[in-house]
C-alpha cells in the first residue's frame, strides 16, 4: 500500500478514528493496535513478505535480550555481528544477488569471455532495505549502549514495522523511536493540524512535481540518442529533482503521518535515506553504463553503417553521446551522496 492511492485514503482514515477513539485507554492495546495496522499495512502488497519483517524482528529482539547483563566485551561484539550476518544477509539476497550475477557475467563478457547467466527469479520486498536497517539501529545502539534492551515484545515489533515509515522511509534510529512507543500518547490538536499540512506538502512533491517530471525522464534515459545535448543536460537536472521530491515527499509524508498518531520521527532519517538513495543510484549508473557500453555501441554501428565516418571514429562519438546521461548522473549523484553522508556523520 503506497501513499497516494485510494487504498491508502481508505486505510488511514479508519485507523485513525481507531486508535484515538477505542484504543486509546490502555497503551499496551493502542500499540498492538499499531503494529496490526502496519502489519495489514504491509500485508496489503503481499501478506508472505510479512515473514522476512517477523524474522528481522524476532533476530533482534533474541540478539537484545541475550546482550541483558551481557558485560563481555567479546561476546557482545559476536552478538553484534551475529546480528549483523543475519540482517545484511537477507538484504543482500534479496536485494543485490541478481544485480551482482548479471554484472558479474557482463564483466567476463566484456573482456571476451562468455557464461550461461543464471539468475534467481526474485522479487524485491517493498521496504526491505527500511525496516532491516531500522531494526539494525536497534541492536547498534544496545551495543553502543545509547538504549537498554526492551522485554516488551510489541512495542519492538511495532517500532520495527511502524506503518508511516515502513516502505519509504525515513530510517529512524532505535534511540528515538522505540522510547515513544512506552509512553502514553495524547491527542493534540496544533500537533495534528502541523501533520496534516506537511501531509498535503509531501503529496504535491510527490504527486505534482516528481511524478510529472517522471514521463520527461524517462524519455531521455530510454532513447537518449534522440536527444541533443542540451536536452539530455537537462534531462540529469530533471531527474536530481525529481528523486528528491519523490523521495522528500514521501518523507513528509511519513512525518506527518506519524504526528497525527502522536509520534516524532528525526529528520536525520531523511538525509540519511537520500544518502542512500543517491549511493544506490550511482552505483547503479556507473555499472550499467559501463557494462553495456559494448552491446550498444554494437548496435549503433551497424545501425549507421551507411555513413562514410569510419567505424572506430563513430563508435566513440556515439558510445560518448549515448553514455552521457549515466556519466553526468553518477558524477552529480556521486558528489550529493557523499555531502549528505557527510552531514549525515556531522548531525549524528
Amino acid at each position: 500500500m503506497l501513499f497516494n492511492t485510494i487504498d491508502f485514503a481508505i486505510f488511514f482514515p479508519i485507523i485513525f478514528i481507531l486508535y484515538w477513539k477505542v484504543f486509546n485507554r490502555n497503551l499496551n492495546v493502542q500499540n498492538l493496535f499499531i503494529l496490526i495496522a502496519s502489519y495489514t499495512f504491509y500485508a496489503w502488497w503481499d501478506w508472505r513478505f510479512l515473514f522476512l519483517i517477523i524474522f528481522s524482528s524476532i533476530l533482534d529482539y533474541c540478539v537484545g535480550l541475550l546482550f541483558l547483563n551481557n558485560k563481555n566485551q567479546r561476546k557482545r561484539r559476536i552478538l553484534l555481528y551475529f546480528s549483523l550476518a543475519g540482517n545484511l544477509g537477507m538484504l543482500f539476497f534479496f536485494k543485490y544477488f541478481n544485480f551482482f550475477i548479471n554484472n558479474f557475467v557482463e564483466t567476463f563478457r566484456f573482456f571476451g569471455y562468455k557464461f550461461d547467466e543464471s539468475s534467481l527469479n526474485i522479487i524485491l520486498p517493498v521496504g526491505i532495505s527500511f525496516y532491516t536497517f531500522q531494526t539494525l539501529s536497534y541492536t547498534i545502539d544496545i551495543y553502543n549502549k545509547k538504549i537498554s534492551p526492551t522485554k516488551n515484545i510489541i512495542n519492538f515489533f511495532a517500532f520495527v514495522s511502524f506503518f508511516p515509515q515502513l516502505v519509504a522511509g525515513p530510517i529512524e534510529r532505535a534511540h528515538n523511536l522505540l522510547p515513544q512507543f512506552q509512553k502514553t500518547r495524547v491527542f493534540d490538536y496544533n500537533i495534528s493540524i502541523k501533520g496534516s499540512q506537511q501531509i498535503i506538502w509531501g503529496l504535491f512533491k510527490k504527486i505534482v512535481i516528481a511524478d510529472n517530471l517522471s514521463s520527461v525522464v524517462d524519455g531521455c534515459f530510454s532513447n537518449p540518442e534522440l536527444y541533443s545535448s542540451v536536452t539530455l543536460i537537462i534531462g540529469v537536472i530533471f531527474f536530481a529533482f525529481q528523486i528528491y521530491c519523490d523521495f522528500s515527499g514521501y518523507s513528509d509524508i511519513a512525518i506527518g503521518t506519524a504526528r497525527l498518531f502522536g509520534f516524532e520521527l528525526i529528520i536525520i532519517g531523511i538525509i540519511s535515506g537520500l544518502a542512500g538513495c543517491a549511493v544506490d543510484s550511482v552505483i547503479g549508473a556507473t555499472v550499467q553504463g559501463i557494462f553495456q557500453c559494448e552491446g550498444a555501441c554494437k548496435k549503433i554501428t551497424e545501425k549507421n553503417k551507411h555513413c562514410g565516418a569510419p567505424a572506430k571514429h563513430l563508435r566513440g562519438w556515439r558510445y560518448l553521446e549515448n553514455n552521457m546521461v549515466n556519466f553526468l548522473a553518477s558524477l552529480s549523484g556521486g558528489f550529493v551522496a557523499i555531502i549528505l553522508g557527510y552531514i549525515f556523520l556531522i548531525l549524528r
